[in-house]
């Protein structure tokens, strides 16, 4: 009888729904990743839990949609030059948000005060919230449709181009992101500040500015990711920021809280569970999936799966 019930599944329009999904899955998580390795930079220098961080995918998602409204109805500007202006408007409006915030609200609480800077990142996130409602309004902004329609057929799956492009662009920036924390010295910089800020600060590390940095590259990648979900699902809301640090936080948990690579993998893995979820279950059930997966890894093993345990000495 289960056999029965997989075949069912899994044959014919059921193999071709699976592969749609995955499909789907991959988009989404490639978008998730985005966010979750700019969590993970942040938290791997300054071991903050940085609520705030959804926030400044929020500001960069409606500062390239203020960009391509503003000049791209009259500059008659070609496709992909209309993308590298969103990117560069909402990179350049989520690395001011994220500057701004950790120079003035996290910086002069300092580093080892854990409980207050995640108070502080919760308002820190509030007050993002509010700047967005107040500057472009409570309602849905439509980001604009610059990209076409058309749909692609592959092996009997419907590719978009806005899929099309959120994977790429994705995985250009992750590959770049990666590169640079493990080949510049700005990366081994960071890394060594995340082992120990002191001995660090004895080598001649400028810390402060390491951590601007670290804000500067996480809040970017999230001004990017802002561009990725106006391009998927169009419509936008200054409240859109608290599911994407939630989501961000449960791939950088199940991956290893620091562990890029891991997050990564947990990001695609989070998505392709969703949109498997939402296929065969019911699309309501999709952030349920994934918080119950995140509250059982921190029972079970909250160190992640590619994060290695860490035993305080007292």
């Amino acid at each position: 009888m289960l056999a029965g019930y997989m075949f069912g599944v899994l044959g014919g329009g059921g193999l071709s729904l699976f592969g749609q999904q995955l499909v789907n899955g991959v988009t989404t998580g490639a978008r998730y990743t985005l966010v979750a390795i700019g969590f993970t930079i942040v938290f791997g220098v300054m071991k903050l839990i940085n609520f705030a961080h959804g926030d400044y995918f929020t500001v960069g998602a409606f500062f390239g949609m203020t960009a391509i409204i503003s000049t791209g109805s009259w500059l008659h500007l070609p496709l992909f030059l209309l993308v590298g202006l969103a990117l560069v408007a909402a990179v350049a409006g989520s690395v001011v948000s994220g500057v701004l915030s950790e120079r003035f609200a996290f910086r002069p609480i300092g580093r080892n005060e854990k409980v207050p800077l995640l108070m502080t990142s919760l308002g820190v996130s509030l007050l993002l919230q509010n700047i967005v409602m107040i500057v472009w309004g409570k309602g849905y902004p439509q980001f604009p449709a610059i990209l076409p329609y058309a749909k692609f057929l592959f092996a009997g799956l419907v590719i978009t181009p806005a899929q099309i492009v959120i994977v790429i662009t994705s995985l250009v920036f992750m590959i770049g992101c990666h590169l640079y924390v493990q080949r510049t010295n700005v990366g081994k910089a960071m890394r060594a500040i995340g082992l120990d800020p002191g001995t660090a600060l004895l080598m001649g590390i400028n810390v402060n500015r390491v951590i601007v940095i670290a804000f500067v590259l996480s809040s970017g990648l999230c001004g990017v990711a802002g561009v990725m979900y106006g391009l998927q699902y169009g419509a936008l809301n200054y409240l859109m920021g608290f599911e994407a640090v939630l989501k961000a936080f449960t791939a950088a948990v199940l991956g290893g809280m620091g562990n890029i690579l891991g997050a990564v993998l947990m990001s695609f893995a989070l998505g392709v569970v969703e949109a498997l979820v939402a296929g065969y279950v019911s699309s309501e059930w999709t952030d349920a999936i994934a918080f119950v997966v995140l509250i059982l890894m921190l029972l079970f093993r909250p160190w992640g799966l590619f994060g290695e345990r860490v035993v305080e000495k007292l």
